[in-house]
């Protein structure tokens, strides 16, 4: 149970003090009409107009001020109010104490949204600073129409500070993109023909049918000669590969065999077991082997050449250049250790190259394997 405390900063929006305006500003301005992943409900029975609805409720806030623009406040204590209605029906004024801080950044559809909104503004800034923005190609104009469309429909489905956020990330990502297009491929604005955003597979952009699990490409350029280069685009560093487990094992050989990760993971609640199996087998391997399961992680042996675009550092990077995975290419020697339900890689020195959580990404959800990069510390 909650205590007071608890209650007051996890579930209930203040109403008056210092913090009323930050919870104003912070759950309920980016939302006025409402934004699809973020629902708004009472925390406790309320009147709104003639009618006492149940906790739980569903509400849309229409105002948080008045005509003139200043906070809608009202008794000795001026607590905020908010103007809303249930089913978009008649809009009646309510203390914000009445509604449930809502929860930011959990929703799958928020961070669906947040994730197009930033590819395609990333690729769409890229057609406007390259030689894209010549090309009259119809098929090509077709491709930039629906990216900027993807583009300001996931926006407007943002709140603004996540607007903002995806907006300022985009930027980076295509300045330190093409920045890294010149200085390591020598590939110029002006050679850039063609920008695709291909965040459900590059086949189509390239003509031809490769594995979308070993191309984690969000967007590809083409050349004036044809040449093809790609970016894989992260916000922020995290997460390098989300593993469905039977893909996961399909591509796990060590002394010939496949692990059977899937399998441990039957009537276990978390990912002890597999991770111990994933360990166990893994030491069994050869450093051939070993070397394969990570790269493959890792997805650094692509079909067509990318950079890794960390967005947040402002960094564009080769894959192949990428410090774990050249520290990978050069071990000769790499043990794994077993922490709970992750698995850590550490080369002959000592480095820490990866680690690979064995969780469920959610409830009900299929368990996975998810690789991120080591510290190399």
């Amino acid at each position: 149970m909650l205590s007071f405390v608890q209650y007051i900063l996890e579930v209930a929006l203040t109403a008056s003090g210092n913090r009323a305006e930050y919870d104003a500003s912070k759950y309920l301005d980016p939302y006025i009409g409402g934004k699809e992943g973020i629902k708004h409900i009472l925390r406790s029975p309320t009147k709104i107009g003639d009618t006492t609805h149940p906790a739980g409720t569903e509400i849309t806030i229409h105002s948080t001020r008045d005509e003139r623009g200043n906070r809608l406040t009202r008794g000795k204590r001026n607590a905020f109010h908010s103007v809303v209605s249930v089913n978009n029906g008649p809009k009646h004024e309510i203390a914000n104490s009445k509604i449930q801080k809502p929860k930011l950044g959990t929703s799958n559809a928020l961070n669906t949204n947040f994730g197009n909104a930033f590819e395609a503004h990333t690729s769409y800034r890229l057609h406007r600073m390259t030689n894209s923005l010549n090309n009259q190609d119809p098929e090509h104009q077709k491709r930039i129409i629906a990216i900027n469309k993807l583009r300001d429909e996931s926006l407007s489905k943002l709140p603004r500070h996540l607007q903002i956020q995806a907006i300022r990330l985009g930027r980076n990502a295509s300045i330190a993109y093409l920045s890294s297009l010149k200085n390591n491929h020598n590939i110029s604005a002006d050679d850039i023909h063609e920008v695709h955003l291909t965040n459900n597979g590059i086949s189509q952009a390239i003509g031809r049918k490769v594995s979308q699990r070993a191309n984690p490409h969000d967007l590809i350029i083409k050349t004036k000669d044809g040449k093809f280069h790609g970016a894989s685009l992260k916000a922020k560093e995290g997460t390098v590969s989300n593993n469905g487990l039977k893909a996961f094992d399909e591509r796990s050989i060590f002394n010939g065999k496949h692990t059977n990760v899937k399998s441990t993971w039957s009537g276990q609640t978390n990912g002890e077991a597999a991770a111990n199996h994933h360990q166990q087998e893994f030491n069994s391997g050869s450093l051939e082997e070993k070397k394969a399961h990570l790269h493959y992680l890792f997805k650094s042996h692509p079909d067509v050449p990318y950079d890794y675009v960390d967005a947040d550092k402002k960094k564009s990077i080769p894959i192949k250049n990428h410090p774990n995975v050249k520290a990978l290419t050069d071990a000769t020697n790499i043990r794994a250790e077993r922490r709970g339900a992750n698995v850590h890689f550490y080369d002959q020195d000592g480095k820490h190259l990866a680690y690979v959580e064995h969780r469920r990404p959610g409830k009900g959800k299929s368990p996975q394997a998810n690789a991120k990069f080591g510290s190399l510390k």
